[in-house]
């Protein structure tokens, strides 16, 4: 009886001793936790977000136009098409953000501005309003 009595004893006395020891160590972790918090403060603040470039504005524009319904079709035009007209909407965008695929529409458009000017600028009077070279009149028939 003596020995029943003795181990239900010691088995009382090692089951409510056991938890004790276990929320002492729990206690010490988070101690440590907490601790560690102290010493670095980036572990209590998340990553801020990224700060705006001022090439973003141009890569919305961007996919604004690739988003239209036709370019899901017509992906491989509109790629082109696009970056063109970023580029053109904005000259920031086509020299500091990459969007060059403008160059030859904005150098065309130059050629014709600068040859209507100086079409415009030789145009024949109403004196002489017939060009010269006319070939109406000179059918072999």
């Amino acid at each position: 009886m003596k020995l029943c009595l003795l181990t239900f004893v010691a088995f009382a006395a090692f089951t409510f001793a056991k938890p004790s020891t276990l929320q002492d160590h729990s206690r010490d972790e988070v101690q440590l936790d907490r601790t560690t918090e102290r010493r670095n403060p980036l572990a209590q603040h998340p990553d801020p977000p990224p700060k705006p470039t001022r090439c973003d504005k141009c890569e919305k524009k961007f996919e604004r136009c690739m988003n239209d319904w036709w370019c899901w079709f017509h992906k491989d035009i509109c790629y082109k098409d696009c970056r063109i007209e970023v580029c053109e909407d904005d000259e920031e965008c086509h020299y500091k953000c990459g969007y060059k695929d403008c160059e030859v529409r904005k150098q065309s458009a130059e050629f014709l501005e600068n040859y209507r000017k100086t079409a415009t600028e030789q145009a024949p009077t109403d004196e002489a309003a017939e060009p010269q070279g006319s070939h109406e009149n000179n059918d072999p028939q």
